[in-house]
């Protein structure tokens, strides 16, 4: 069971205490237990032929900016097989390896879009919007694959990136918050 302590009287006078005997009552009853709780039951491949259903007309475009990971290699081909278009995005120079990568995984590359990040045709104008848009503050490295993703997605050349597999979720969110 959980209980206030009382609190000194010039706190009790600021307006922010002053709800301090309303809530009383609901902090002096314990919660209930987690056995309790309703349970939500839904089957995964129910739920996940309903997204494909809906965004299958759409065909949203997707950038993975960790392209060298055999495993993001072996999503993107089932991803594009199935609802969306996908982008890979890595350093520049690395294609030759991405590629090597999915022979290695024995991945069919064909339909899908493999750019390094200096030469991606809109490379120097996203650059140059994000200088702009983050003018008095730190730049992030724009040669970095998921910088690049995310300032695709931020000028709508892409519907949205998808990280993780190989980089921490600290720099997966940071960079996101960054750029877009």
């Amino acid at each position: 069971m959980l209980k206030i302590r009382t609190l000194p009287k010039t706190l009790q006078t600021l307006p922010y205490f002053s709800c301090q005997k309303s809530t009383h009552r609901f902090f002096s009853q314990a919660p209930p237990a987690y056995g309790d709780a309703p349970r939500i039951k839904y089957d995964a491949d129910k739920l996940l032929d309903k997204f494909k259903k809906y965004v299958a007309p759409i065909r949203p475009k997707i950038v993975l900016p960790e392209a060298i990971d055999g495993r993001v290699l072996k999503a993107a081909r089932a991803a594009h097989d199935s609802f969306c278009d996908i982008t890979l995005v890595c350093r520049s120079g690395d294609e030759d390896t991405v590629r090597k990568e999915a022979q290695k995984y024995k991945v069919d590359l064909s339909g899908i879009e493999l750019f390094g990040v200096t030469s991606h045709p809109d490379y120097k104008k996203l650059s140059k919007l994000l200088e702009e848009a983050r003018k008095g503050k730190k730049v992030p490295d724009t040669t970095d694959p998921l910088v690049f993703a995310n300032m695709m997605v931020k000028n709508n050349l892409a519907q949205g990136s998808v990280a993780g597999a190989i980089t921490s979720s600290g720099d997966t969110v940071r960079h996101a918050i960054q750029v877009i």
